[in-house]
C-alpha cells in the first residue's frame, strides 16, 4: 500500500484531506489511484493512518480514515552515521539505505581523502536533494519516522555531538583495535551509536589518531576491502542485527 507523508492538521473529522498539489499528482498520474483505492499516510507525531480515497479532484483528495495507530516502523534504538563526502551515485546509494535500514541522523563530512568536496552554496543544493532521496526512501519502506541531514565541515566539530553518543565507532580498513561484531557484543545496553565511514580512499594516519585520542572504537567490518558504500550498509546492517534481533 502507497505510504505518504501528511501534517496532523490535515486530519478533519475521521477524513484526511490531501491538498498538497505534487502529492494529488504523484497519487494519480504516477501512482494512478482512484476512488476507493487505500493509501496509507503518516503525521509527524508518527501516526499512521490506514485510508480509502472517497472524493478526489485536482485540487484535493479526500480519504475515511479506516484505522489509526501507532506506526512502529523504525528501530528500538538510536543509529547514526557519518559519511564522508563520496561522489554523486554513491552518496545517493548510502543516503537511500541508510534510510532503509533505520538511520536517525546522518551526518556528512568532507575528509583528508574526500572526493568531492563542496562549497557552502553547493551543500545547501546538495541537502535539498538528499532530503528528498531520504523521502522516497521512507515511503518505500513505510518508515515512521523520517531521518535529518546534516553537514559538518571538520572533525573538530564532530567533537561536540560526542556526548550525544554511548558509543561512536569508525570503520577502518587495517588500523583497526577490533571487529565490529566484537565491540558492539561487549557493549550491548548502548541506545545511541554513531558509525563513522571513510571515503573511497580511507582514512588518513592523522584521522585514525583522531579517532583513538578522542576514545571512539576503530573497527574492521571484514577481511575483504569493501566500496564506501558497502561498507556504510554493511556496517549498519551489523549493528542492527547484534541490536534488535
Amino acid at each position: 500500500m502507497p505510504q505518504f507523508s501528511i501534517m496532523s492538521k490535515d486530519i478533519q473529522d475521521e477524513h484526511a484531506i490531501i491538498t498538497d498539489k505534487n502529492l494529488i499528482k504523484h497519487i494519480f498520474c504516477v501512482l494512478r489511484l482512484k476512488i476507493n483505492d487505500e493509501l496509507l499516510l503518516i503525521d509527524e507525531t508518527e501516526t499512521a493512518y490506514k485510508t480509502k480515497i472517497i472524493e478526489a479532484n485536482k485540487n484535493k483528495i479526500k480519504a475515511k480514515i479506516l484505522h489509526a495507530y501507532q506506526s512502529n516502523k523504525k528501530l528500538n534504538f538510536r543509529l547514526d552515521l557519518l559519511q564522508c563526502t563520496l561522489k554523486a551515485n554513491a552518496m545517493d546509494i548510502v543516503i537511500q539505505k541508510m534510510t532503509e535500514l533505520g538511520t536517525k541522523n546522518l551526518y556528512i563530512m568532507p575528509s583528508s581523502r574526500s572526493v568531492p568536496k563542496f562549497s557552502e552554496k553547493e551543500i545547501k543544493s546538495k541537502i535539498k536533494k538528499w532530503e528528498k532521496i531520504a523521502e522516497e526512501s521512507c515511503k518505500q519502506c513505510e518508515r515512521a519516522d523520517k531521518p535529518f541531514i546534516h553537514y559538518l565541515d571538520s572533525w573538530e566539530k564532530l567533537k561536540s555531538h560526542a556526548p550525544n553518543y554511548d558509543m561512536i565507532i569508525a570503520c577502518v580498513e587495517r588500523h583497526a583495535q577490533k571487529n565490529l561484531k566484537e565491540i558492539l557484543r561487549t557493549n550491548l545496553k548502548a541506545q545511541s551509536i554513531l558509525i563513522i565511514i571513510g571515503p573511497e580512499g580511507g582514512f588518513e594516519d592523522k584521522e585514525i589518531e583522531f579517532f583513538e585520542k578522542n576514545q571512539f572504537y576503530t573497527a574492521t567490518i571484514s577481511n575483504l576491502i569493501y566500496r564506501a558504500e558497502t561498507a556504510a550498509i554493511s556496517a549498519l546492517a551489523g549493528v542492527i542485527y547484534e541490536y534488535e534481533f
